[in-house]
């Protein structure tokens, strides 16, 4: 009886794992590949055509899509290949504009969120390993088996594993980590700090916001409500 209530309780958690938009749940015995599907790999349902423009004036234009999996933005190469961008010219790119969504560099892709005179909210989204479960006897995953974190899921080398296939059943989870930037394009993670950092002149307002208000620094709506609030206020 044990051993059914564990499979029942697995499965459940599988498909309720599977309905969650922003997990991906890879059973042992499978691949990434197999599990991981395009629309949750990737920012919109298809390649869209978009714009880079560079630092020297020079502009291409092609099919992009952000992938969150390696945090790279892709293309469709003139010979139907799907490149990504490489890493020489990212660190000329002044931003990339996808339709009405625009990107900028900055140590991996800041997708921008909000603008105004003030500055900018940018946040930058990836998968992160949640958990692995040990298959132990039975076939079972191990219950009394560590859970391990880790802020990026790629191998050594920095490429997505997508073909591995491994013994234990893994959970990757999307999350967003959130900059600021200013009219200058200088992005800094975003904090109370670097909030007082960047826009030295709102200093007053931003004590004066952060005093009356709860703002979570990892939650795009209260930084949005933040940067709004610095744009309505008096100098």
């Amino acid at each position: 009886m044990r051993s059914v209530i564990i499979v029942l309780l697995f499965f459940i958690s599988a498909k309720i794992n599977a309905q969650d938009s922003s997990l991906i749940f890879i059973p042992a015995g499978q691949s990434f590949s197999d599990v991981a599907k395009a629309d949750k790999i990737y920012l919109l349902p298809n390649f869209t055509n978009g714009k880079v423009y560079f630092r020297d004036g020079s502009m291409n234009s092609a099919n992009f899509n952000y992938n969150f999996l390696n945090g790279e933005m892709e293309f469709i190469s003139s010979k139907g290949d799907t490149l990504a961008i490489v890493k020489e010219q990212a660190l000329n790119i002044k931003n990339i504009e996808i339709d009405s969504i625009r990107f900028y560099y900055f140590n991996g892709y800041l997708q921008e969120l909000a603008s105004n005179e003030t500055g900018k909210i940018l946040g930058r989204q990836f998968y992160k390993l949640k958990k692995r479960e040990k298959i132990g006897g039975y076939e079972q995953p191990n219950a009394t088996s560590a859970i391990e974190s880790y802020s990026t899921f790629v191998s050594g080398n920095g490429e997505q594993p997508q073909t591995l296939t491994v013994r234990e059943n893994v959970t990757l989870v999307k999350a967003t980590e959130y900059f600021f930037g200013d009219r200058y394009n200088t992005f800094l993670r975003a904090n109370k700090k670097n909030a007082l950092k960047l826009y030295p002149k709102k200093k007053a307002q931003i004590e004066s916001f952060l005093l009356k208000n709860k703002v979570n620094f990892n939650n795009g709506r209260d930084l949005q409500k933040l940067l709004a609030y610095l744009q309505s206020a008096k100098k």
